[in-house]
């Protein structure tokens, strides 16, 4: 049974091989077999695949097509790095703003150390290079700061 070879629609990447159908009504007519050929296919086989390539069809015989690199990703500016690192900062603030109401389920102790680590936090903005690297977590700041609670 002969082989189609089948590519995409849009792209034109070869996708595979099929078998094709006899069409038995054009084969009677013909008397010899005919074969019907599947949309988006052909019958000439595509290229070996190579490293870096797509096998793309041109509508009259298959080519290479060199597969585009990513762009790489560029660094952020020193404003971009302030705002991601400000960012993570507000959210450490924000995640434990409960803990300084009067109900939140800790001792006064622990309340005074987490208002400690939330002042660390607001100050950190005002180190010298600060958006170099992103404010401890409190697990990390506490174990730093306060190792007999940690």
């Amino acid at each position: 049974m002969p082989k189609a070879y089948q590519y995409d629609e849009n792209t034109k990447k070869y996708t595979g091989e099929i078998d094709r159908q006899r069409d038995p009504l054009e084969s009677q007519k013909a008397g010899h077999d005919v074969w019907l050929m599947p949309a988006n296919s052909t019958d000439i086989p595509p290229l070996e695949p190579k490293e870096g390539f797509d096998v793309v069809w041109n509508g009259s015989t298959w080519e290479y097509q060199e597969i585009p690199q990513p762009e790489p990703t560029p660094e952020p500016t020193p404003e971009e790095k302030q705002e991601m690192v400000r960012s993570i900062r507000d959210g450490y603030l924000a995640h434990w703003d409960f803990s300084q109401l009067r109900d939140a389920p800790f001792t006064e102790e622990e309340k005074d150390i987490l208002a400690e680590y939330r002042q660390y936090l607001r100050d950190y903005t005002k180190e010298e290079n600060w958006w170099e690297q992103e404010p401890a977590t409190y697990e990390d700041w506490l174990a730093a700061h306060h190792p007999v609670n940690a």
